[in-house]
């Protein structure tokens, strides 16, 4: 009979510790994109971890409970049904801790402990201990899954349910919810050792095999794809399918909400820009410290004429990630917009010199550009207009706002040449309200 508690839990836990990792995926822009957690089980870097924290990664590290970093470059098996991957890390030939399996048959009411790293995109932390008992068991195609009492958030997927003997007896896997506000209804999924047992191959996949392996079936995938393709409409479909299997993952939050962003921005759509907050918002409640879901929700609180909710965003984003390109950008985007041109500029000077790639930094000049334009600061304006075009050929608004720019100090001819350069672009292209057309018809010609 369980009596609600662990005898010797602190000692359990010390041992047991060391073989629960973190793990961060990374993204083509070199930015941690997804986290979750996993446990040794062999002393040779083998690991297990839910399949959906590595599927669609091609770059991933391990970091351990002292803060040493690991490469995860090898997947040995995987089982799509049971969401379990077995990776191998690269350890150089150093041992590593590991837990032992249990043998034990499970039964309803057996007090449990569980271990992962529910810190989000904190780099630094332990990881976080939870107890609680085997509430009951579900056979969801199939297999048997177990639910248990002891709490699983974002971030601890992919970690260890342990046994009153320190053994591990499950992989905690998310939540049985299907609705993101009934998460914390002790509903909890782990997916039993058995599953780990059957993972007998030895695929030897290099990550990027693995995602092409799995690249045509995985939603995942296909969401991410589709959103890096600007191709948003296929996205949100994409990871609203995704989000029915697994209703807390912040990052499928956070880039569907983006979707929403982007496609509510250009066509001024309140009920957009409002499902897009309402993603963002989910994102934000999975994971505190997800500074970009912090920081997407400070511009589109702002778009809906929320300018309190705007600058708190901004500034929970900024106070964890300080020295982060995207949450001093924000801040100045908001300035921006609230005519602090001058505090602006300050912020996007941060967010431009702290950049570490190209990817959005056409965005963060232009935006500089148009609040030197204000103060009539003309040859910082005009630096940063042809640097943004320089960086983006095709970025529309950077051309429609250099256009501008000229137009507004009677320089005509230049001006007409971004315009004629921006209708080759896309003849389509309008701007509150005039189109491109418009502007060629009444002062090029």
């Amino acid at each position: 009979m369980s009596k609600g508690q662990i005898a010797g839990l602190t000692g359990l836990v010390k041992k047991v510790d060391p073989s629960i990792i973190k793990i961060y995926t990374i993204n083509s822009a070199g930015e941690y994109e997804r986290q979750g957690s996993a446990v040794l089980i062999s002393t040779t870097g083998i690991g297990i971890t839910n399949y959906h924290v590595l599927a669609g990664a091609k770059k991933a590290i391990a970091i351990n409970n002292t803060g040493i970093k690991y490469q995860i470059n090898t997947i040995l098996d995987y089982s799509v049904s049971n969401d379990l991957i077995k990776f191998q890390l690269t350890t150089a030939g150093k041992t590593t801790a590991s837990a032992m399996l249990s043998s034990v048959k499970l039964d309803k009411g057996m007090d449990v402990f569980s271990l992962g790293f529910p810190n989000g995109f904190e780099i630094d932390g332990g990881s976080t201990v939870s107890t609680g008992i085997i509430s009951g068991f579900r056979n969801i195609d199939n297999h048997e899954l177990i639910q248990t009492t002891a709490p699983i958030t974002h971030g601890s997927s992919g970690g260890g349910l342990f046994d009153s003997a320190g053994k591990l007896c499950g992989i905690t896997t998310g939540t049985f919810a299907s609705d993101i506000k009934d998460r914390h209804a002790n509903l909890n999924k782990a997916v039993p050792v058995s599953g780990i047992k059957i993972l007998e191959r030895n695929l030897n996949l290099s990550l990027s095999d693995f995602y092409t392996q799995i690249s045509r079936d995985n939603i995942f995938i296909s969401a991410m794809e589709a959103y890096e393709a600007a191709d948003y409409d296929n996205a949100i479909i994409a990871f609203n399918e995704h989000l029915k299997m697994f209703p807390d993952d912040a990052v499928a939050w956070f880039r569907m909400g983006n979707s929403y962003n982007q496609i509510g921005r250009k066509k001024l759509s309140k009920y957009l820009l409002e499902r897009a907050m309402f993603c963002l918002n989910n994102a934000i409640d999975l994971d505190t410290n997800y500074y970009s879901a912090l920081g997407q929700g400070s511009m589109v609180s702002m778009l809906l004429g929320d300018k309190l909710m705007a600058f708190e965003y901004a500034k929970k984003a900024y106070d964890i990630a300080p020295t982060v390109s995207f949450t001093n950008y924000v801040l100045g985007w908001l300035n921006n917009y609230i005519r602090d041109y001058k505090q602006a500029i300050a912020y996007f000077d941060v967010a431009i010199q702290l950049a570490s790639e190209k990817q959005h930094l056409h965005q963060w000049h232009l935006e500089r550009a148009i609040a030197h334009d204000w103060i009539k600061q003309d040859l910082l304006a005009e630096i940063d207009f042809k640097k943004s075009i320089e960086l983006n050929s095709r970025n529309e608004d950077a051309i429609f706002y250099y256009a501008n720019f000229f137009l507004t100090r009677e320089r005509n001819l230049e001006a007409c040449v971004q315009l004629r350069n921006l209708y080759k672009i896309n003849s389509q292209f309008s701007m509150e309200g005039q189109s491109v057309v418009d502007y060629i018809q009444q002062l090029c010609e």
